[in-house]
């Protein structure tokens, strides 16, 4: 809401959302502007009050670090975004799936009866509960972005495809390896913002025919409006699945996790990182083990199998121990 507003002091981008938005007796002693208290730890205040007391917190979407060296910053929190600079498509990713956040939301369990705590003093550990911690055994080294050439597009489509099991079935099936190797670079929807059905994924045959054989370039592909949804020509779907493609693997990586499941992970995530299913996110995340047992968070995933609602519950129901991630 407040990326956009001409700020002199970045920390008005919460006091100033505050103001619009509560009473003066109403502000959260969390949140009660305090110029005494630094950016960062301005910042740190308002997502931990989000994740505690508000029933959405789709903030992590906009949780992305532009490299390892950011995850050493001490000022910041690994789990708090970095609402003090401005969005730029040649660093930061969009967000990994608008459509997903609007149709999956996390109930909040509240750790708390008094509904305005205190919090512990400058306290930069997050703690969420969680379960099914993976680890990223296989990754991905290409990155591609937008107007990237040709040749880094390949090189990325020829690393996916060999780290992923064939996509040259004859016969795709709903758990085929095609099907979830192109659900996971769609994040499960279409270019239009629609759950993927297993005929939108078998598209990726169409545009790994044009472009990894060589049988085609990006003159062949469509611009966004001329793309007809329903027809059947190889050009149409190829450019289909590209424009489900782009946006969620730009600035993003490929992995392949412990159980064999795919994901799509944020571009500092290396092996040995693990992604985690919490209880009050929408999207599973990606963490860096520390020495001593504490987490630093990396940023959202796409995890395929753990994504929707019957999933999750599916999860659930195989009775999962429940674990405490203390994330500094």
């Amino acid at each position: 809401m407040t990326l956009g507003l001409g700020v002199t002091d970045n920390r008005d981008r919460v006091y100033g959302v505050l103001g619009m938005t509560h009473r003066d007796k109403d502000i959260p002693r969390l949140l009660y502007p305090d110029y005494a208290k630094s950016a960062p730890h301005t910042f740190r205040d308002a997502i931990r009050y989000i994740f505690a007391y508000e029933a959405e917190p789709g903030i992590l979407q906009r949780l992305f670090h532009r490299d390892n060296d950011e995850l050493l910053d001490t000022a910041w929190p690994s789990w708090v975004p970095r609402f003090d600079r401005n969005h730029d498509s040649r660093f930061d990713p969009g967000p990994l799936s608008n459509s997903y956040n609007q149709r999956n939301r996390r109930t909040i369990k509240q750790s708390s009866d008094d509904p305005d705590p205190v919090p512990e003093p400058e306290s930069n550990i997050l703690s969420l509960t969680g379960a099914l911690p993976l680890a990223v055994t296989n990754i991905s080294a290409t990155e591609i972005y937008d107007e990237c050439p040709w040749a880094t597009m390949k090189q990325w489509l020829m690393e996916v495809v060999d780290m992923a099991p064939s996509v040259t079935a004859d016969e795709p099936s709903s758990i085929s390896p095609i099907i979830q190797l192109a659900r996971t670079l769609m994040t499960g929807y279409t270019f239009q913002g629609q759950r993927a059905k297993d005929k939108d994924c078998q598209e990726l045959l169409a545009f790994w025919e044009l472009f990894a054989e060589n049988r085609g370039g990006w003159r062949d592909i469509k611009d966004i409006g001329e793309i007809n949804s329903t027809a059947e020509d190889p050009i149409s779907k190829a450019s289909r699945f590209y424009y489900a493609m782009k946006g969620p693997c730009s600035l993003r990586k490929f992995a392949v996790m412990s159980t064999d499941c795919l994901a799509l992970v944020p571009r500092v995530c290396r092996e040995g990182d693990v992604i985690a299913i919490m209880h009050t996110c929408i999207k599973p995340l990606a963490l860096r083990p520390l020495k001593g047992g504490n987490f630093q968070l990396l940023g959202e995933c796409y995890l395929d199998g753990y994504m929707w609602a019957e999933e999750r519950d599916m999860l659930d129901q195989r009775g999962h121990k429940d674990i405490v991630f203390n994330i500094e």
